[in-house]
């Protein structure tokens, strides 16, 4: 197995472990996202994911994985000049929503879900956060011209990472 190969599946069994730990989908996806590629993001910065499990506070709209990947997304291709256009940011986040659907089925988290977000019912959206986040990296490794090469020593479980920025 490779180093890129080791990533990834090292990127999939935190992704469980997070959502074992009450983690919710649009926090993994954008915490892992972020930390995948070589970006000094402060940890705190995930809590920005936090309202968007459920589909929107549980309101069953559109998935986290998705929410959650397309702020990654702005975060690795976004533009901070008004006057530069459309950023790459458009296009990829355009890309993940069509693959993401393509592969899953559902866009909106009630059509997965049921509506229901009782423990029982979640544990359906472990295999969507674990193919959203492969759809993910997938997308940001076809464009590594504009994002550095995502590297092992940036995995590490989001309540250390959290920690650690606190001292």
């Amino acid at each position: 197995m490779n180093a890129h190969d080791r990533v990834r599946k090292e990127f999939i069994r935190e992704a469980a472990r997070m959502f074992g730990g009450g983690y919710h989908c649009s926090e993994i996806m954008f915490s892992l996202a972020t930390r995948a590629w070589a970006r000094a993001v402060d940890p705190d910065l995930a809590r920005i994911a936090s309202g968007f499990g459920g589909g929107i506070g549980e309101a069953g709209d559109l998935c986290g994985c998705v929410t959650g990947g397309v702020m990654a997304i702005g975060l690795l291709h976004g533009r901070t000049d008004a006057k530069a256009g459309n950023p790459p940011a458009y296009r990829l986040s355009r890309e993940y929503h069509d693959r993401f659907q393509d592969v899953n089925g559902f866009l909106q988290c009630r059509d997965h879900t049921g509506g229901k977000f009782d423990r029982r019912s979640l544990r359906r959206c472990t295999q969507v956060v674990m193919r959203g986040l492969d759809i993910l990296l997938d997308l940001l490794e076809e464009n590594q011209d504009v994002v550095s090469p995502w590297r092992l020593d940036k995995i590490r479980p989001l309540a250390q990472a959290t920690e650690s920025s606190a001292d």
